[in-house]
């Protein structure tokens, strides 16, 4: 869920509490990266020799995915110390619904038809 909610993906919650947005002020947090003091310089880098030039295709990718996305770089890793950041859990591509608003699972079929009839199609 976190991985959804730091690439700005529509995310739907359904559980049976009373406030499942709550359980979303749980989740990870993005890993940031600390600078490691023991890489390499600049010049043994060119030296380095990477087998079927990987760091050449990563760059690309990479220029493509801030094209496409903005500024957002795509991150899979998360430190499972910290929570969320709160920014990411109140945007409205965020619909949490608790199960115990209905007595049967139509109230909440309509309710996530309406949340994704927000958005466009693709």
């Amino acid at each position: 869920m976190s991985d959804g909610l730091v690439h700005n993906q529509l995310v739907l919650y359904a559980s049976p509490v009373k406030n499942p947005r709550a359980f979303l002020g749980t989740l990870p947090t993005t890993l940031v990266p600390k600078d490691d003091k023991s890489r390499n310089t600049d010049a043994e880098q060119k030296d380095l020799r990477i087998a079927w030039q990987y760091k050449k295709y990563l760059g690309e990718n990479k220029q493509h995915n801030e094209e496409r996305d903005g500024n957002i770089e795509y991150c899979n890793e998360f430190d499972l110390r910290k929570p969320i950041e709160k920014y990411l859990i109140t945007g409205n591509r965020v619909e949490c619904f608790s199960l115990l608003d209905c007595s049967n699972l139509v109230g909440f079929c309509d309710s996530w038809s309406k949340f994704i009839s927000q958005f466009p199609k693709y």
